[in-house]
């Protein structure tokens, strides 16, 4: 019978062994889940400024029309040339539709990402047609994330079509291509 007394008061201790020991287990596991998961810090380094560069009108871009359509595969072939192959093409990621509590008040959900895959920085700007440049991002390396930034014209609240220009910078921060993207601004007061 003392035995089974023993053997009854030993159970429970070894049960509670085991769920402290699950416990901490766990608790490790989620640290290190969370670690892994969470993003580099990558220092943004001041960019040009509005002005600071050279933003040529409606971007870089070709509109190609079937009158033009030679002319623009000349071009595009000559400037493929003037780039290293690793230069040619370059990936970001960004949400495209952002909300400002004011014009000058860090948006909430304003994000974009230079991707570690690309071979150099970018930097981007935002532009809105009635308002021109509003916006321009310090350079990125590669791997940081832009975000919380508040816009640098005070635009009046409504919602506005904006394009957002990446554009590729080499060693010297010369612009070597750029990339547009649409989005949508909310500015709410």
């Amino acid at each position: 019978m003392r035995k089974e007394q023993k053997k009854n008061r030993q159970s429970p201790i070894l049960i509670i062994a085991l769920v402290a020991v699950f416990v901490v287990i766990a608790a490790l596991v989620a640290v290190i889940v969370v670690l892994l998961n969470r993003e580099p810090e990558v220092q943004l380094i001041p960019g040009p400024g509005r002005g600071g560069y050279v933003r040529e009108p409606g971007g870089r871009g070709f509109l190609v029309t079937e009158e033009n359509v030679e002319e623009v595969r000349a071009e595009m072939e000559a400037r493929q040339d003037r780039l290293q192959p690793e230069d040619a093409h370059f990936e970001f990621s960004m949400v495209t539709r952002w909300t400002f509590p004011t014009a000058l008040t860090p948006s909430p959900d304003a994000l974009v990402r230079n991707v570690v895959r690309n071979s150099r920085m970018i930097f981007f700007d935002v532009y809105i047609e009635e308002f021109g440049v509003v916006y321009v991002s310090p350079f990125m390396p590669l791997g940081s994330a832009h975000r919380g930034f508040a816009l640098e014209e005070d635009l009046p609240a409504g919602v506005y079509s904006a394009v957002v220009t990446h554009f590729l910078v080499d060693d010297d921060l010369e612009i070597l291509t750029d990339v547009s993207v649409g989005v949508t601004i909310t500015v709410q007061n």
